[in-house]
């Protein structure tokens, strides 16, 4: 499932993102050089197959994804054309879930929660970066 993540994140807007499975030390990223940059988490998951979800495993998942915010402000401000970038981008990956097949063509998630998907936006102005942290949960 993360592997098929991984590989969407690579692909949008022709690869425009440093995509890493697991945390970023955004304090240390190099924002020059990779511009755009993506993190993948599993926040939290089921051990045990439940009969409550027939027999599935559950998993809350969250992205990070940031960019620099723009430079020509004499006082750096959020973009929002930015900011809906980034949302379109994230939607893109979450939903590529829905009809991703493993090489069995079996489906790699049965679930996307689109009810529990969330957004938040952030940013750091000492690192002069803005982003947007994205959870939501499968069943697989």
């Amino acid at each position: 499932m993360m592997d098929s993540m991984k590989a969407k994140a690579r692909t949008v807007r022709n690869g425009r993102y440093f995509v890493k499975r697991g945390a970023i030390d955004w304090t240390s990223h190099d924002f020059a050089s990779k511009p755009f940059a993506l993190s993948l988490q599993i926040d939290d998951g089921s051990l045990l197959r439940t009969a409550s979800v027939r027999g599935m495993k559950s998993a809350r998942i969250s992205m990070e994804m940031f960019a620099p915010l723009p430079k020509a402000q004499d006082v750096p401000e959020i973009d929002d054309g930015l900011l809906d970038e980034l949302i379109d981008d994230a939607e893109a990956i979450v939903l590529d879930l829905v009809t991703a097949r493993d090489s069995s063509d079996d489906p790699i998630v049965f679930r996307v929660d689109e009810t529990g998907a969330r957004f938040v936006e952030a940013h750091d102005i000492s690192l002069l970066v803005q982003g947007i942290v994205v959870t939501f949960n499968v069943q697989y």
